[in-house]
């Protein structure tokens, strides 16, 4: 099982982004691996105010594209809280191997915070 994460920043300053991803492989015969990946936002302790709302947004997996919508609470704590998720089974390459690209977007409305990752 392979799997790993980045950060990402927003347009609001105090608030970052996340993708964590893993990977499990279907068995040979198949020659597919299911790649989940999560989507996680995090505000700072600088920032003095909670961001609240219903987080609109999407997670793509090599462009199969899925909405995430959930009501959080950013508070001002450095703590990661995650807005959803999406699984996608993907096909290997003949010897294996495989590359993937994941996208997300979303933000909540009227509000500062909105962010895209490509």
């Amino acid at each position: 099982m392979a799997s790993g994460s980045w950060n990402f920043s927003t347009n609001n300053q105090y608030i970052t982004g996340r993708i964590r991803w893993s990977s499990t492989s279907n068995g040979s015969k198949a020659n597919t691996s299911t790649v989940t990946a999560y989507l996680d936002y995090m505000k700072s302790s600088s920032s003095t105010a909670a961001t609240y709302g219903t987080f609109n947004g999407a997670i793509s997996i090599n462009g199969s594209s899925g909405a995430v919508s959930k009501y959080i609470t950013l508070s001002a704590n450095n703590s990661w809280v995650n807005v959803g998720s999406r699984a996608v089974t993907v096909g290997h390459n003949n010897d294996g191997s495989k590359s993937i690209t994941i996208a997300a977007s979303g933000g909540i409305s009227g509000t500062s915070f909105s962010s895209v990752l490509l």
